[in-house]
């Protein structure tokens, strides 16, 4: 894991997340000494979520118990060895919990712009409409909007895959969704709307994509030529 590609792949994910929800009112992203907080994540059970890398466990414990989080709170840690970060934790009072997610990027070409392709970008009131079926993707506010894009797959009449992308002032693409409906997965859907998200983005000048990944989506954004940096383990107290 390089400590500097990390960094610089960290600094797009703050910022896409700042980005993502700066007309939510509750939310808030805070330096809580060497760490960084979200504070009330829309559609998240913490309250405070707080994110290390490269600082020792004591250290981040000491931070956020001086912070006076919410009980309700979760500490994840980028980290090149998960196991290892478990029982420094857990001897600190701290549990695991997940597989751990795999924070990823990649590299945006300019040989990857397409100048056609099946996958829509989310322009219109009618679109919009029709991809928040069956659940809310996307709301007004993100309408044709620069730095937030929506993107979709039409097949008998169904959004069957949907995904979304931040653009942030790094030259820098945040993958912040992407998802298939059940009976439409394993047809390499997904790949198709990751593909002309790349496109567009590197149309725009950006450089680099960056995602979190769930142990399910690892094999295709491997695929896809993502890197994984470093395994996002996340902590909660020991009741």
């Amino acid at each position: 894991m390089s400590a500097r590609m990390l960094q610089t792949t960290l600094s797009v994910y703050f910022e896409a997340k700042r980005l993502m929800f700066q007309r939510v009112p509750e939310f808030r992203l805070l330096d809580v000494g060497p760490l960084k907080c979200f504070h009330d994540h829309p559609g998240w059970p913490e309250v405070d979520a707080f994110y290390a890398a490269d600082v020792d466990s004591a250290e981040v414990v000491a931070a956020v118990h001086q912070y006076m989080p919410d009980p309700c709170h979760m500490i994840t840690v980028f980290t090149s060895e998960p196991e290892s970060e478990r029982e420094a934790y857990e001897a600190l009072g701290y549990r695991a919990i997940g597989q751990g997610q795999q924070f990823m990027s990649r590299a945006l070409r300019a040989d990857e712009i397409v100048t056609h392709s099946s996958v829509l970008r989310v322009e219109t009131q009618e679109q919009m409409a029709f991809i928040n079926r069956p659940s809310v993707y996307m709301d007004e506010s993100q309408l044709n909007d620069g730095v937030f894009r929506c993107y979709y797959l039409e097949q008998d009449g169904l959004p069957v895959c949907r995904g979304r992308s931040v653009t942030t002032s790094r030259a820098a693409l945040y993958v912040a969704g992407l998802d298939t409906l059940p009976d439409y997965r394993r047809r390499g859907l997904a790949g198709r709307v990751m593909r002309r998200m790349h496109s567009d983005a590197a149309e725009r000048g950006n450089n680099l994509s960056v995602l979190c990944s769930s142990p399910s989506g690892l094999g295709l954004y491997l695929k896809l030529g993502y890197e994984s940096l470093a395994t996002m383990q996340a902590f909660v107290p020991i009741e």
